[in-house]
């Protein structure tokens, strides 16, 4: 009889337990259910690829070009501007027009160059005819901090003839002023722009430029011919021009050119 109280006893203590086990069970699931559920990170949007780049050639890597015998072919290329330009470009593009069996370009060949300003076209330049498909140069030929645009038009055995279209800091547009044999040099102490050109193996030109009426008006030019190989020894002589008669060819104005740092390198 005892023992059967005893195992009542035991069933009725696991019955208790149970049941006082199952509310915390039920809290535990109902926790589980409000918890919020957790996802990885958010993956971040890429931001938009920036706008291709025009894609052109640079101007350098096309240098010279040769023509090629039959219809006009055109080749395109672009030039980096900067100072008051910077992040603006030239588009150039080098039309060959029709060209004939002596490999020299047509009478309706063209340099055209168009400065874009992003993708809009702010101004367009051209040179026609010209005797030979070479790129155009970007260079502050005035000293004023603003690139200048230089268009080979003729080329002989050693000179190119180049026209010279002006920049403007004021941001006004590029302005013809000339054409000029060889190549700028640096501004002189006195303002004048240079250009050296060879005139034959042993002599080297200097010329200096001054501006007039908007155009390049040529001031005098200092000729430094070599009187040995190896130019050890050289002799300086100022060329008469429009602006230096031969009275003012004197020799104060020789030593005054015949000195500039252009003219006394001229074979360094």
């Amino acid at each position: 009889m005892k023992s059967h109280v005893v195992l009542i006893s035991a069933i009725c203590v696991a019955l208790s337990c149970l049941t006082a086990c199952e509310p915390a069970n039920d809290a535990a699931e109902a926790s589980k259910a409000e918890a919020p559920i957790t996802t990885s990170a958010p993956v971040a949007t890429p931001a938009p690829i920036a706008a291709a780049a025009s894609g052109l050639q640079t101007c350098e890597d096309v240098g010279r070009l040769d023509a090629v015998v039959g219809d006009s072919v055109t080749t395109t290329c672009e030039i980096k501007l900067s100072g008051l330009d910077e992040g603006s470009s030239f588009k150039v593009e080098l039309i060959s027009g029709k060209v004939t069996e002596d490999g020299v370009p047509g009478v309706d060949s063209i340099v055209r160059v168009s400065k874009m300003v992003g993708t809009d076209v702010g101004q367009v330049i051209e040179e026609s005819p010209v005797t030979l498909l070479v790129t155009p140069s970007y260079q502050d030929i005035n000293g004023d901090g603003e690139g200048d645009l230089l268009i080979p038009r003729d080329i002989g055995n050693v000179n190119a003839v180049n026209a010279v279209w002006l920049g403007s800091p004021d941001g006004s547009p590029y302005a013809r002023i000339g054409e000029v044999s060889g190549e700028f040099g640096p501004v002189t102490a006195d303002g004048y722009m240079t250009a050296i050109a060879r005139s034959d193996a042993a002599t080297q030109c200097v010329s200096f430029y001054s501006m007039a009426d908007q155009q390049l008006s040529l001031q005098a030019r200092a000729c430094v011919t070599a009187e040995d190989e190896a130019a050890t020894k050289t002799r300086c002589v100022l060329e008469e021009t429009e602006a230096l008669n031969p009275l003012e060819t004197s020799e104060e104005n020789r030593a005054k050119f015949c000195a500039e740092p252009i003219v006394v390198n001229a074979f360094k």
